[in-house]
């Protein structure tokens, strides 16, 4: 092997250690600067991330291995959501509306053989009420008022979850190019501002002391 061979390998080595030293410094440079955006950000506000985020795996995991295929509980609420959409319907629409059971997961509200509205357990509000008691049990607080406020908030979205459901058997009924937009965009927007509002109440009163 000559001189040149050699040193265009000992070049090439050099470039190499270089090049993979580089990489390694720019890696601590990061870990270096994700530490200093970690340790400025408040205790408080970790606390409840880290919360949050066990409460909200705990909830995966219940909601989708146990009440979902197992629970009676997720049905029930279904059930009375769907039979007091009924009730609406017959009381304020007309008669003849009735519910009957659509399994796997939800029931359906019908009139004569034609179906107006299927209700699945995936939105019978379980989740919001989830996401609800969620923050307010991650957020620091007064426990006596997170009680008070989940106490005045879960019935609220259930009463909102049950005047959506009636509003859409409405539109399927009587303006049916409006279900699309109204389902999915106009009641979701009101459901999740009344959320944010009760949130947004729990935290003005000086709840973080």
């Amino acid at each position: 092997m000559d001189l040149r061979t050699t040193g265009s390998i000992f070049n090439i080595n050099i470039k190499h250690y270089f090049k993979h030293y580089q990489v390694r410094m720019n890696i601590i440079s990061l870990i270096t600067k994700l530490k200093k955006q970690y340790n400025s950000i408040p205790t408080i506000v970790k606390k409840v991330v880290f919360r949050g985020a066990i409460l909200w795996l705990g909830f995966v995991i219940c909601y989708y291995y146990i009440l979902l295929p197992h629970g009676k509980f997720i049905q029930s609420i279904t059930h009375i959501t769907t039979i007091i959409t009924t009730q609406l319907l017959n009381k304020f629409f007309g008669t003849g509306f009735y519910s009957v059971l659509s399994p796997p997961y939800g029931e359906s509200i019908r009139i004569g053989r034609r179906n107006i509205l299927f209700i699945m357990d995936s939105c019978n509000a379980f989740k919001l009420f989830v996401l609800y008691a969620g923050f307010l049990i991650c957020a620091p607080g007064n426990i006596n008022r997170k009680l008070i406020y989940i106490f005045i908030g879960l019935p609220l979205i259930f009463l909102l979850n049950i005047a959506r459901c009636y509003a859409v058997a409405i539109l399927v009924l009587q303006k049916p190019e409006w279900i699309y937009i109204a389902h999915h965009y106009i009641f979701t927007i009101v459901v999740y501002s009344a959320i944010f509002f009760l949130w947004l109440s729990f935290l003005k009163e000086k709840s973080w002391k």
